[in-house]
């Protein structure tokens, strides 16, 4: 099933902004100097150059996006998974991961490269009612 995604209705957009302006706030803080240019000349900011920025303020730990959903009835999801790839990293945006050796003393790094050895970081959540 398809999510369901809708444009907000007109009457709700000016609530968007917060009382103190805030998304003026948010673009300032992820501005560069293109957007910062269309932003003072009061222009209109393609949604691809606010991706953009927010992936650059994202990896710069400037931003945290959040999202809201449930996966009851898939509602968010798609946009979730959009966002993870919009603007969090990629393996290739981070530096390599200093580990340890499994049953050896001392620490190994792993870059992420198809040339280096698997090496995975595996957990698991559960939620019992019993524990």
């Amino acid at each position: 099933m398809a999510p369901d995604i809708n444009t907000m209705p007109p009457s709700v957009v000016p609530t968007t902004k917060g009382p103190d302006g805030s998304r003026p706030n948010i673009l300032y803080i992820m501005a560069d100097e293109a957007i910062a240019e269309l932003y003072l000349h009061d222009q209109h900011i393609p949604a691809d150059q606010i991706r953009r920025a927010l992936r650059e303020a994202t990896l710069r730990l400037e931003v945290v996006p959040v999202l809201c959903g449930s996966a009851f009835k898939n509602k968010g999801v798609q946009p979730l998974l959009s966002a993870v790839i919009d603007y969090l990293p990629s393996p290739l945006d981070v530096e390599a991961v200093i580990g340890e050796r499994p049953g050896k003393e001392g620490t190994i790094e792993r870059k992420a490269e198809d040339s280096e050895p698997f090496s995975a970081l595996v957990f698991k959540l559960t939620i019992d009612k019993h524990v």
